[in-house]
C-alpha cells in the first residue's frame, strides 16, 4: 500500500471507531432509561437554569419530581412495591427539618402523585421527602428529597 491509502485507512478506522463510541454512549442511556423518560429529561434541582421561569424539578434518582404551578406545588413519584402508604414530608430547605403535611393510604389503586395546595408556592421555595410504608408501618423506601423553587413570573 501507498503511504496515502494508508493515511486514508487509518483516518476512516479513526472515524468509524469514535462513531461506534458515541453510538454505544448513547444506545446504554436509551437501554437503562424507562421508556417514560426518554422523552423529556428533567433537570434536578442542582441543574436549575434561567432559561425555564419555572421548570420542573427531580430528584438525582428521578424518582420524585415537581413543579410549580402558581398556587400549588404538584409532586409524582415512583411507586415502591410493598408499599401501602405514602408519607409526604415539607420544609424550607433541603436539610429539613421536614414537617409531615399530607399521608396517601391504598385504595384500590394507590396513587403516587399528590398536590400541595399553598400560597407559599408563589413566594417561597419548597423542600419535599417522601416515604413509603408497608403494612406494617415500617419504612421501606426514603426518596431523595427536592426542593422546587418559588414562582417566577
Amino acid at each position: 500500500m501507498n503511504k496515502k491509502v494508508l493515511f486514508f485507512v487509518v483516518i476512516i478506522i479513526a472515524v468509524i471507531s469514535i462513531s461506534a463510541y458515541f453510538w454505544l454512549q448513547k444506545a446504554d442511556v436509551l437501554i437503562s432509561t424507562p421508556a417514560s423518560r426518554k422523552t423529556s429529561p428533567t433537570p434536578t434541582s442542582n441543574e436549575l437554569t434561567t432559561k425555564v421561569k419555572n421548570p420542573t424539578i427531580a430528584n438525582s434518582a428521578n424518582d420524585l419530581v415537581g413543579n410549580n404551578n402558581l398556587e400549588s406545588i404538584g409532586l409524582i413519584w415512583d411507586r415502591e412495591e410493598g408499599a401501602v402508604e405514602y408519607v409526604i414530608f415539607r420544609s424550607d430547605f433541603i436539610s429539613g427539618p421536614f414537617v409531615e403535611f399530607r399521608r396517601i393510604r391504598a385504595g384500590i389503586e394507590i396513587r403516587a402523585n399528590t398536590e400541595d395546595i399553598t400560597p407559599d408556592a408563589r413566594t417561597k421555595t419548597l423542600c419535599y421527602k417522601i416515604e413509603a410504608r408497608d403494612i406494617a408501618g415500617k419504612i421501606i423506601r426514603i426518596y431523595e428529597p427536592i426542593c422546587v423553587p418559588k414562582w417566577q413570573e
